[in-house]
């Protein structure tokens, strides 16, 4: 037996896509945030999935793919952090360009 062909099951690389992937899931299983249908949109380097929150509607989430996906789960959670200080609900959350911005709902 070849020690080549022993350890090519061992490797398996993993695009940059595919490690967002795996990442993301994490942050989010981690993060403990219970989400509904990923889309991917490559052409744009985006993420978007909705985030279900008790008693409330979902929120639209959008994350980029080129950025850290910890960071993005991390700043995700003190937005809805400080939104339920304010007694207020997020509708929307784009993490995804250089100024990231959240809308809210009108009460």
């Amino acid at each position: 037996m070849n020690w080549f062909n022993f350890l090519l099951p061992l490797l398996t690389p993993l695009s940059s896509q595919q490690q967002f992937q795996s990442q993301l899931t994490h942050a989010l299983t981690i993060s403990q945030l219970e989400y509904h249908r990923i889309v991917y949109r490559e052409f744009q380097n985006e993420v978007e999935f909705n985030l279900l929150a008790p008693s409330q509607s979902p929120t639209k989430i959008i994350l980029s793919t080129l950025k850290n996906p910890y960071w993005q789960v991390s700043s995700l959670q003190q937005i809805q952090k400080i939104a339920k200080i304010k007694n207020q609900t997020v509708t929307t959350i784009d993490l995804s360009i250089n100024h990231p911005y959240a809308t809210l709902e009108n009460n």
